[in-house]
């Protein structure tokens, strides 16, 4: 594909630039601690080679888990990136809909028409086939020759790597295992789960690869090495799947090799059994997934700069502004010296677009693409640029993991926006900090390489019996429910209850499992589902009975604690329902609920703020009410009363803190932000804010502010903040000293008195808002942190020195003093020829 040819934007010329000159100090971002960079590592975009054969745990899984979303996605990428090199670097994006899946793929290189697309149409069938009904041979017999189908597809990966570790294992003494021991432990040796198999011992397979790699250079020079191939990746995938009983083996065998180092290289080896197996585990457990669509997308031309937009390296360097600033440090460096025509060279190459930005680039120009996971799936870790421009973009998309090297011959599609602007202007931004970082060693900690590409970890068994053992129990109550609505159809025919079924009578059909089964809503699914209500009697009449409602087959494991949580305000709206709605859930899980967050943002103006773990029912009534009461049962949910329940979810512990009111639950408070806070996003030093009247947070009611009269709570915030420019230390140490006076100890009696309380934090921004949850003014909190530090701070001072008592600084903390006191010079911006009339005690002093 051709170069384009049109003049693109100086912000993007910056970019390109500043990434070149970064890649020729040291293209590795990342840093750490005492870690050296070994700079033989290094590699361009186009021979990156994978280096990361780290396998991450799995996590806890449920089936609305968005972490079986993710590994569905680098799965497909790992298997259609079939060569190693950048070139052949894969994305991926999921759309999930009721009946099926589209993932949108884009490869930097772009997809071949013929093998890519023929190989994406098998892999469609083979999901297809992971359906229950599918008899046991077919499947398996279909899997295995799509098996290897797809190691012929990785040819040229799988033999890069067996290279590599033949190479690892090359030269070495190898000691054959004992015939005793090589039964020891055996394995499943159906590496797909489609079928059953006799049992192999993993040491044999151990010991079969090891020989088969030290034998490598003979059978791959063969004239058709296919088989010895699909044997050798077989081989890997039966050993990593028992990796301390194989490093046991490897330490025998292989004394002298590293055997972690090799268990990693036989599971990158193994990746194209452990991605089709994970891809048909998940399609098991998600039947949408067996109806796939996949939706290549068209790689967009390179990008070239012109020859006008192509200086030297040195006037590149004066023109991004690196000259200027403060310390020896501000001039051109040596280390660039005499690499201009190697700058020139490489800012006159073709620019690609690398598959990430492909598909952001897509998305912010079709919103109605956006996919419904916020993920990228990509055979490797993302690089700096595309990584620090995606946390630029609105859709707030997740990656595989940054492996933090700049590739210099990066681009993005011309664009005259301002947006596009602002962003490739903050990430210039970026670029050149990382450079000033490479020009002040001795405050920063050294860049290093960082691996790039990781085997995605198989799914936990014990992850799959749990999901299948959920699966199983609610296909059990769907058959409960249908066999008792069919002994009610049979007794109403009994009785001439026969319902009316003219076209213009037809109603809704009643799916409970009888009248006395209420309707609930089921969070997993965000559906009307309507689970069984037992009643209990305790006592000698029934009016004394309680109702036990029963969500086992919903709430997960019986072993979880079962919680409920009973509301009648609606705090988003500012009402008072007029009956109880109870929110039931078992608090074992560690799973975000995907379906509660979608339900609430799909509602204008609505989001969680905490993350929902587990699964939700909602019932309207509460436990525990007593008959003969007029609330004595459960009721049927309604619509209403959902949207109450979504309601209630955006404002379950509402941390956030907005510019304007949210609702009819906002009050006013007032923010104090720390430097590092102003200085990276603009903020004043106080802030009018808006947060929930239930905020939570660590907070003390300031002892000043209530011998004052108005009553202050000091609430912690979290000290994170978003920066594009490395903080100073006297930034990120800052003591607020509002925070300090405020929290000042007044008890006569106090030991500690004139001091700031003990164990209060006193670092960072707070919070202030009224103990009465009122709203806080802003000039009225200004007026009394200011008068607190200026005026009551230099009291205590001079108290606990001894020059005035205790008693003529308590005299001065009145509402009435307060009042008096006119704000400082600075605060008001008087000029020095206004001086302002001081009281009395305070110009003796």
């Amino acid at each position: 594909m051709d170069s384009s040819s049109i003049r693109v934007s100086n912000e993007f010329v910056h970019v390109v630039w500043a990434s070149h000159i970064l890649s020729l100090l040291n293209p590795y971002t990342s840093t750490a601690g005492g870690k050296e960079v070994d700079d033989e590592d290094g590699e361009d975009f186009d021979d990156d080679v994978d280096q990361d054969f780290t396998s991450a745990d799995a996590q806890p899984l449920s089936t609305n888990s968005d972490i079986l979303r993710q590994k569905f996605l680098d799965c497909i990428c790992e298997l259609l990136s079939h060569t190693k090199g950048g070139k052949f670097v894969t994305a991926a994006a999921l759309r999930e809909k009721e009946n099926g899946v589209e993932v949108d793929i884009a490869r930097n290189n772009g997809l071949d028409a013929d093998d890519d697309e023929e190989y994406l149409d098998s892999l469609k069938q083979f999901l297809a086939m992971q359906a229950r009904e599918l008899p046991h041979p077919a499947l398996a017999e279909y899997s295995h020759t799509f098996l290897k189908t797809t190691i012929t597809y990785s040819r040229t990966r799988v033999d890069a790597q067996g290279e590599a570790v033949a190479q690892l294992l090359r030269g070495t003494l190898f000691r054959p295992l004992q015939r005793s021991i090589a039964r020891e432990y055996t394995v499943d040796t159906c590496l797909l789960g489609c079928c059953s198999a006799p049992l192999q011992p993993v040491f044999t397979h151990a010991e079969s690869l090891v020989v088969q790699l030290l034998n490598f250079d003979h059978w791959s020079s063969g004239q058709d090495p296919s088989e010895q191939r699909q044997k050798m990746v077989e081989l890997a995938a039966a050993t990593v799947r028992s990796p301390q009983v194989t490093q046991g083996a490897l330490e025998r065998m292989l004394p002298s090799v590293d055997s972690h180092k090799v268990i990693r290289a036989w599971r990158v080896l193994a990746r194209p059994v452990t991605n089709l197996r994970t891809l048909s585990q998940i399609a098991r457990l998600l039947p949408n997934f067996r109806n796939i669509t996949f939706i290549p997308i068209s790689r967009p031309a390179p990008v070239k700069l012109q020859s006008g937009q192509v200086p030297t390296i040195q006037e590149a360097w004066k023109s991004l502004g690196l000259s200027r600033g403060r310390g020896p440090n501000r001039g051109f460096p040596p280390a660039l010296t005499g690499k201009s025509n190697k700058f020139r060279g490489s800012c006159c190459s073709e620019l690609v677009t690398h598959c990430e930005i492909q598909l952001l680039t897509r998305y912010e120009a079709e919103p109605s693409l956006v996919p419904t996971l916020p993920y990228f799936g990509c055979s490797k870790k993302t690089c700096f640029l595309c990584e620090s421009f995606l946390e630029l973009s609105p859709l707030n998309i997740r990656t595989r993991g940054r492996h933090g090297q700049c590739h210099p011959l990066w681009a993005i599609q011309p664009c005259d926006s301002e947006d596009a602007r602002q962003r490739l202007k903050h990430l210039c931004k970026i670029v050149k900090q990382k450079i000033k970082a490479r020009r002040n060693p001795r405050h920063y900690p050294p860049p290093i390489a960082i691996q790039q590409s990781s085997a995605v970890s198989e799914l936990k068994s014990a992850d799959i019996l749990e999901l299948v053992r959920q699966s199983k129990n609610l296909e059990v109550v769907a058959q409960q429910a249908r066999e008792l609505r069919e002994k009610r159809q049979i007794l109403g025919l009994v009785h001439g209850g026969v319902p009316n079924a003219s076209p213009a009578g037809t109603v809704p059909r009643d799916v409970r499992a009888s009248t006395g089964h209420p309707t609930s809503s089921y969070a997993p699914d965000i559906a009307i589902s309507w689970p069984a209500a037992h009643q209990r009697t305790t006592g000698s009449a029934s009016e004394w009975g309680f109702h036990f409602p029963s969500f086992d087959p919903y709430l997960g494991p019986k072993h979880g604690l079962l919680s409920t949580i009973p509301f009648v305000e609606n705090k988003r709206r500012n009402l008072e329902l007029d009956h109880p709605l109870t929110i039931y859930y078992r608090d074992y899980d560690t799973v975000i609920n995907k379906s509660v967050h979608a339900a609430v943002e799909a509602c204008p103006g609505m989001s969680t703020s905490y993350n929902m773990l587990g699964e939700y029912v909602v019932m309207s009534g509460q436990y525990g009410l007593k008959a003969g009461t007029a609330d004595h049962a459960f009721k049927d949910m309604t619509l209403a009363d959902f949207r109450h329940a979504l309601d209630w979810f955006s404002t379950y512990f509402d941390d956030t803190v907005r510019e304007i009111p949210s609702g009819g639950s906002s009050v006013l408070a007032v923010k104090v932000s720390s430097p590092l806070e102003q200085n990276s996003s603009g903020r004043n030093l106080f802030t009018s804010v808006a947060i929930d009247r239930d905020f939570p947070s660590t907070s003390n009611v300031s002892p000043l502010s209530q011998a004052l009269g108005l009553p202050i709570r000091v609430c912690q915030l979290d000290h994170r903040v978003d920066l594009t420019d490395e903080p100073s230390e006297e930034e990120t140490s800052w003591t607020n000293p509002y925070t300090q006076i405020l929290m000042t100890e007044i008890d006569p009696e106090s030991d500690n008195w004139g001091n700031t309380r003990r164990h209060v934090d006193i670092h960072g921004s707070v919070l202030l808002r009224r103990l009465d949850e009122e709203d806080l003014d802003l000039a009225t909190a200004e007026h009394m942190c200011f008068y607190c530090l200026e005026v009551l701070k230099p009291l205590f001072d001079k108290a606990l020195s001894g020059e005035v008592s205790r008693q003529d600084v308590l005299d001065e903390i009145t509402l009435e003093k307060a009042t008096e006191w006119k704000p400082i010079d600075a605060y008001t911006r008087v000029t020095g020829e206004q001086q302002r009339q001081q009281r009395g005690f305070v110009r003796r002093m």
